[in-house]
């Protein structure tokens, strides 16, 4: 059954990316990472998100999903034709790779990914592993190769960039903003700068177990940066995987990061409830209003979770008080590092 029109969601101004609507169709849900979903699901939900709410930006990654399943729904979805408009963002992990190794890395990914999505570019190719010191030490071997050494991202990652967009492989490039945040600082202030950066949108700033850092994420600095030097903001984790939600829709161990936040964010549930909506549309809501984030990225996975979306998006931000009271009672519960993050940190963990 047709559903009945809806005005699509106007784009707004950015300062690298053109007109761009307040939201973005993630690939962690359509990937079929974030609880059960279907294949056909995914394509559905993809195709609804452009066509009939008028979303007009895809990040997808080759992590989302076993065997790049999220950039193969947009194949499927769009077998190769894209809507008049619509933009498609990709990644690429570089991990702890030297600046001469990280080109071969970065062309024979992105291959794989227009391969998959069955495009001959993309608009956006992002850094998706954290950005960290070149003297940084990490927390134990395994996390030793997911770091991407400062010289490794602008001797090699920033110059195969620079070469793929005279190629016509790609519009321009970006990075995660989830990491060691003082590298992230210094990769917006540094020149050249990145088109995009993707940064932690909540009202707690809950990392959750991407936090593998010792100190505060930092968030709203990152972002403030970002503003000052007009890189476009993609906000990320509005729901912190699920913490920020009603329900988790996933099976986590007990002392999860996910699964201790939310038992941390009973008191924003109970906002929601007060305030006639669920916690995962308080929580968008939210995420639409922050200052300097220009475009949310949603992780749904299915029609129901993305109409949900974009209802809240078209009621628009909250009112100020409602956005302290959120922020209060997130950062009462408090962020923590967990036991599996101790774990990962050694050391590096600090209460």
């Amino acid at each position: 059954m047709p559903l009945p029109y809806q005005q699509p969601l106007p784009p707004k101004n950015t300062p690298t990316l053109g007109p761009v609507t307040p939201l973005t169709i993630g690939g962690g849900g359509l990937g079929l990472v974030w609880g059960k979903t279907t294949r056909e699901e995914a394509v559905l939900t993809l195709q609804r998100a452009v066509h009939h709410h008028g979303i007009n930006l895809l990040d997808m990654a080759p992590m989302y999903g076993r065997n790049r399943e999220a950039e193969h729904t947009v194949g499927r979805a769009f077998q190769g034709n894209l809507p008049p408009g619509v933009q498609v963002l990709t990644k690429v992990y570089c991990g702890n790779r030297s600046a001469k190794d990280i080109p071969t890395k970065v062309r024979a990914s992105l291959e794989k990914s227009l391969n998959a999505m069955r495009l001959t570019k993309v608009s956006i190719l992002i850094c998706h592993s954290n950005l960290v010191p070149d003297d940084w030490v990490a927390p134990t071997a395994t996390q030793d190769r997911h770091g991407t050494r400062w010289s490794a991202y602008v001797h090699g990652f920033i110059p195969v960039c620079q070469a793929l967009v005279k190629e016509g492989k790609i519009d321009s490039w970006g990075i995660t903003g989830v990491g060691q945040p003082a590298t992230i600082i210094r990769a917006l202030h540094h020149d050249p700068r990145p088109a995009v950066v993707e940064v932690i949108s909540n009202g707690g700033d809950y990392v959750g177990e991407l936090k593998l850092f010792r100190g505060d994420a930092r968030c709203r600095e990152i972002i403030q940066v970002a503003q000052a030097h007009q890189v476009t903001v993609l906000g990320i984790r509005a729901v912190g995987a699920g913490s920020l939600c009603d329900v988790i829709d996933r099976v986590l161990a007990p002392d999860h990061p996910v699964l201790v936040q939310w038992q941390q964010a009973q008191r924003f549930r109970g906002i929601a409830k007060e305030n006639g909506m669920s916690a995962a549309c308080l929580a968008h809501r939210y995420a639409v209003g922050m200052e300097g984030v220009h475009s949310v990225v949603l992780g749904v996975k299915n029609r129901q979770e993305l109409d949900e979306c974009c209802a809240a998006a078209r009621e628009g931000a909250l009112g100020v008080q409602l956005q302290r009271d959120i922020e209060a009672a997130l950062r009462t519960a408090g962020t923590g590092t967990t036991v599996v993050q101790r774990k990962l940190l050694g050391p590096l963990a600090k209460l």
